[in-house]
């Protein structure tokens, strides 16, 4: 359960699954977004968790243009290899498998370099290292917006690290239907998923700061 304050309110607000926010004053719409970017204890805008610790930047996945963020980008793609290694260091046997084959591997590379008319050098390949050999990565379905953002939701749902979820004005491109099944979809998977929106939607709770700067919640 994460928590949501900014000095304009008495209380703050508990996101605990989908919570739907709503600036209608554009300036101060605008100030909140680049805040989160570089969010700290400074900001007007507070993210903090049950025992009060505030959350950082790396604390959380911010999307402010949905159509060019990249599931597979180098930061997400580290975190599910340290997940990987995490999950290898239980699994002992297969861990120690795959490091008698990289071995094997190793070896029969080195002895070609012997070979080879140039001094050459090779280091040993770290497990980390191997996963990004293979190239694994989240096998993302070209599809509609709505499922981009499903998909999205389930990779953070793994991100033991990211403890917010931020979607900014990702409304607009969808359906009252997808909106509902999309809210349905987080609170089944029990995550943290804050959207920060200009406009209301209709048919579903929102927390609203309108343009007067009067909070309320329809």
């Amino acid at each position: 359960m994460i928590k949501l304050n900014i000095s304009l309110l008495d209380t703050p607000i508990v996101i605990d699954g989908p919570l739907y926010f709503v600036i209608k004053n554009q300036p101060y719409f605008t100030k909140v977004v680049q805040e989160l970017y570089r969010i700290d204890e400074t900001n007007d805008i507070k993210l903090f968790d049950s025992k009060y610790n505030n959350l950082k930047s790396n604390d959380m996945i911010l999307i402010t243009d949905i159509l060019r963020f990249d599931v597979n980008s180098s930061s997400i793609i580290k975190l599910i290899y340290t997940d990987l290694e995490n999950q290898l260091n239980i699994d002992i046997e297969t861990k120690t498998k795959i490091e008698f084959l990289t071995n094997q591997i190793t070896t029969i590379i080195s002895d070609e370099l012997v070979d080879h008319n140039l001094d050459l050098i090779m280091d040993e390949i770290t497990i980390l290292e191997l996963f990004k050999s293979l190239g694994i990565k989240i096998d993302v379905e070209q599809g509609s917006i709505f499922q981009k953002i499903l998909t999205i939701i389930e990779v953070y749902k793994y991100l033991n690290k990211k403890k917010c979820l931020v979607f900014i004005n990702v409304s607009v491109y969808l359906s009252i239907n997808e909106m509902k099944s999309l809210l349905e979809f987080i609170s089944l998977n029990q995550v943290d998923v804050l959207f920060i929106e200009r406009y209301e939607m209709k048919g579903f709770s929102n927390y609203i700061l309108d343009e007067d700067f009067y909070f309320y919640k329809n």
